[in-house]
């Protein structure tokens, strides 16, 4: 083959290549340019359910929390205004809503500061009362601006008797709108009209107007008002100063409105742009060349499907699933594994913002990393995780590994706390809100709506970190709305018994006195237990008149003695620290000791040493007033939590009841018996009666003897016992 030939077919062997390398590169680049935009589409429609989600999940967390105030409101026939605005108190605190009312049938109500209203004139209440239960945007009253009002209606045996009405701003719902692509993108509310009503948007987007107006197309304006009519997703194409956008237009859960979500066309051109330009590159390269081109634009191609998987799916800080791909794997670990027990946690770090505050940015999103890192664990099977907001976490996975979480971090709090060890003289705490999974409940949208009602509940509390959501919420309120109901019914019918538990002399064992125990015994014989009223009685104040009730049933008893010709032993009452803050408790104990004419020694006033220890400026002058009335003072529970006895030097006391933790002590414990030995020996030097509760053997008695205390009181002797059983059994009468 001579030079010539050869040089020939090099040549057309070249061109052959060049332009099977052009032409298959070009065809190759069209249909990567094809998939990587209907990638970005999928991306699209993807974020635009994802933004979906939160809105409809924050409009059915704050509808749920109205539910349940309605329907403790409609439990409770005859519920005290105070308790009333307590309750609408505690929803406004732990929901979205800035001014909750409730409103009658008429249109007149209440509002969280107990003044009058009358909305009945309004066009949302005639919305509301004609069962849509969500109005369209309204101007508040309190605050003027744009609000929508969420309602629901107080029902008692199947009639409406009212509503109960929350105001939820337009600028919390923007606030709830996030840009993806970077910030690029543009996002809309819109009503049934096309008109704006929220909006997420930079600088270069236009001021709120109808939608259609931006269309300027007919065609697509019919389209995409019959797809909002009919509740349906699409997605729409138009031109917008002179800039193509692509939009996925999706419905909301309510009054027909619709989210649509924007993407200039030029930021998917900019995505694909680099994988053009590296196959383009290697165009007029050799063969070999080409190989590493379909190795590098394939690399290319899966690193910019990751980014757009990673602005879709993960947080860019943490690099942690976000809320979207949280609920997919979440709903999938929950199918797949319907015999396992799942929990889900949502945390937060109290008080970030002081963090960013008092550190600046930078701190805080190193804090948010070392939480992440803990929060990220491949060692736990069946576990998923996710960072939902700015410093909210999500974590679903068996109920075990969760167990601990009301005492201490049990996802390696050390790692966290040395993580976070930068942070000079700052304690960092987690609030927790917890949901035990039910048998066959998949509906992760549900689930995540309790346990954000559990984290909102934790971080309402002052001091509590931790809270658990289940059914007992609901059972809890209906059953202090309950109680509440019929307290007063109760007291006036008497079904508070007094029950008396006998003290006797430690020498002689003979009984020399007696404490009154409340039990609450309804008309058909069903018993409430003290723990179950008693805290509810000293939140909502009716345990003044309780306590104050079961001095005067006392005092009748004592009376009874002294006509019947038996010597009265003392009676000790306890009395709760609410009393504490009444300028005339001592006056109003005194008077209903008098009336019936019984000589103040016969009654012990109670009170405990954590109210001692909690209120020393405000007892100090209660106890000189109970010194000049001659009233006996009891403390009880001393010694409770082994705290100081410095306070008896400053308080006049009458009579110390040691707590029943000093005698759960075995036999052979000295130490116990030492404490308590001498703790007895310094409270008589001091002139004071010692008496003993919870004594329940033989030993332990034998002991008290030998230290001298004075009484004792306990289930060794007797249980507490209804007065006719003390008049027979103790005191010998018939009565």
């Amino acid at each position: 083959m001579d030079n010539k030939r050869h040089n020939l077919i090099l040549l057309m062997g070249g061109i052959f290549t060049t332009i099977f390398i052009v032409l298959g590169t070009m065809s190759y680049n069209v249909r990567i340019n094809d998939e990587l935009q209907a990638l970005t589409m999928t991306a699209l429609k993807e974020i635009s359910l994802k933004q979906q989600f939160i809105l409809n999940e924050d409009i059915n967390s704050n509808s749920e929390l109205l539910n349940l105030l309605a329907t403790t409101v409609g439990a409770s026939s005859n519920m005290d205004i105070e308790t009333t605005l307590e309750y609408i108190d505690i929803v406004e605190e732990i929901s979205s809503f800035k001014h909750i009312n409730i409103v009658g049938v008429d249109g007149i109500g209440i509002t969280a500061n107990n003044e009058k209203i009358d909305i009945s004139n309004e066009p949302y209440f005639t919305e509301m009362i004609n069962g849509n239960y969500i109005s369209n945007i309204i101007t508040s009253s309190f605050s003027n601006e744009d609000v929508i009002m969420l309602s629901i209606p107080i029902e008692k045996n199947g009639e409406i008797q009212g509503y109960v009405a929350g105001e939820y701003n337009i600028s919390n719902l923007e606030s709830l709108l996030t840009s993806a692509f970077d910030g690029q993108s543009f996002i809309f509310v819109l009503d049934a009209t096309g008109a704006i009503i929220a909006q997420h948007t930079n600088e270069l987007t236009q001021p709120k107007v109808n939608m259609f107006e931006i269309f300027k197309d007919q065609d697509l304006t019919d389209k995409v008002l019959d797809a909002i009519q009919k509740g349906e997703s699409t997605n729409v194409v138009y031109t917008f100063n002179e800039d193509t956008r692509i939009g996925e237009i999706c419905p909301i859960d309510f009054n027909g409105w619709s989210l649509i979500y924007i993407l200039p066309e030029q930021v998917i051109d900019d995505y694909t742009q680099n994988i053009m330009e590296q196959v383009n590159l290697f165009t007029f390269g050799m063969v070999i060349v080409l190989v590493l081109l379909v190795f590098i634009t394939s690399f290319a191609q899966r690193n910019t499907f990751n980014t757009i998987r990673m602005l879709a799916y993960y947080d860019e800080l943490t690099g942690l699933p976000n809320l979207v791909k949280f609920k997919m794997e979440a709903n999938q670990l929950l199918v797949d594994n319907p015999d396992k027990d799942f929990s889900i946690v949502k945390l937060d770090i109290n008080n970030f913002k002081a963090i960013n505050e008092l550190y600046g940015h930078d701190t805080g999103n190193k804090v948010l990393r070392a939480l992440a890192d803990v929060v990220h664990t491949d060692e736990i099977p069946n576990y998923t995780y996710a960072k939902i907001a700015v410093d909210e976490f999500l974590l679903l996975g068996p109920s075990e590994f969760f167990s601990d979480l009301s005492n201490e971090l049990s996802l390696d709090e050390n790692k966290f706390k040395e993580a976070v060890s930068f942070i000079p003289f700052h304690h960092i705490k987690l609030i927790y809100g917890r949901y035990k999974i039910e048998e066959d409940e998949n509906d992760i949208d549900k689930i995540i709506a309790k346990v954000d009602i559990a984290h909102k509940t934790a971080k309402s509390k002052k001091n509590i970190y931790f809270c658990d959501y289940d059914e007992n919420f609901k059972k809890t309120m209906l059953k202090a709305a309950e109680i509440t109901n019929k307290m007063e019914v109760a007291l006036e019918h008497k079904e508070f018994k007094v029950v008396l538990q006998p003290k006797y002399d430690t020498i002689t064992e003979q009984p020399v006195g007696a404490e009154a125990l409340v039990r609450w015994i309804e008309d058909n014989g069903k018993m409430i237990f003290p723990d179950e009223f008693i805290p509810l009685f000293e939140s909502n104040g009716f345990i003044t008149k309780l306590d104050k009730y079961m001095l005067e049933e006392v005092c009748i008893l004592i009376r009874q003695w002294i006509d019947n010709g038996i010597t009265p032993i003392p009676i000790s009452v306890n009395f709760s620290r609410v009393h504490i803050n009444n300028p005339n408790f001592t006056s109003e104990i005194k008077a209903i000791i008098d009336k019936y004419n019984v000589n103040t020694k016969y009654i012990e006033i109670e009170l405990t040493e954590s109210t001692i220890l909690d209120n020393e400026s405000e007892l100090k002058t209660i106890f000189e007033n109970f010194k000049t009335s001659h009233l006996v003072i009891a403390m009880d529970d001393f010694g409770y939590g082994y705290s100081s006895l410095g306070f008896l030097k400053d308080f006049d006391v009458d009579i110390i009841k040691l707590d029943r933790s000093f005698f759960s002590f075995d036999a052979d414990n000295e130490r116990s018996r030492i404490v308590i030995r001498n703790i007895v020996k310094m409270v008589k030097e001091l002139g004071v009666v010692v008496v003993a509760e919870g004594v329940e053997t033989k030993e332990q008695l034998d002991f008290l003897k030998s230290t001298r205390c004075d009484m004792v009181q306990g289930y060794y002797f007797s249980k507490p016992i209804p007065i006719k059983d003390f008049n027979k059994n103790i005191l010998g009468a018939d009565f």
